[in-house]
């Protein structure tokens, strides 16, 4: 099943990664709970490791943080200094 079908976007959707300093590296949707916890929500098996607001603004110069007509998408960093 593809991720459009997943989520019921429609077939234009697009899906890619943000570069969000919490997730190095997006999983594939067939990994395990486990994985996911480890690497998207910084579970060590104890304790979630901290997080800062800055960790998830997504990398500015990704092509998917703008719009097609060239808009910036997401939350804007200067709220946030």
């Amino acid at each position: 099943m593809t991720a459009a079908k997943q989520s019921g976007q429609e077939g234009g959707s697009v899906f890619g990664d943000p570069g969000l300093r919490v997730v190095k590296q997006l999983l594939p949707p067939n990994s395990s709970e486990g994985e996911w916890q480890k690497r998207e929500l910084s579970w060590d098996g104890q304790v979630y490791l901290p997080w800062k607001v800055t960790d998830f603004l997504a990398d500015r110069t990704s092509p998917l943080a703008r719009s097609g007509s060239g808009q910036a998408l997401g939350l804007d960093p200067q709220v946030f200094r």
